[in-house]
């Protein structure tokens, strides 16, 4: 059975670039359901939908190189997220 690395993909030097506006690199990503839903929560609530990607070079068994990527929400720190205030009793 093959290994699934969910909001992740590969980025792969486009071997059949016919011109100079052609991108130098393309791959896929296979998107996760839980990331998919998060998405679609920013969405329905007016907001624009952000992924962050992160990026390693590797080398492949075949000596290609390529560029690893890993999909996510953006990361948000626990000082910059805003505080709720407490709702009163009769709120």
């Amino acid at each position: 059975m093959e290994k699934k690395y969910l909001d992740s993909g590969a980025l792969f030097a486009n071997d059949r670039k016919q011109n100079l506006k052609a991108p130098e690199w393309k791959g896929d990503i296979e998107i996760s359901p839980e990331l998919l839903k998060a998405l679609a929560t920013e969405l329905k609530a007016g907001n624009p939908a952000k992924i962050s990607f992160a990026g390693w070079n590797k080398v492949s068994k075949n000596g290609n190189t390529f560029i690893s990527i890993k999909a996510s929400t953006p990361y948000v720190s626990q000082q910059t997220q805003t505080k709720q205030p407490d709702k009163g009793f009769w709120e």
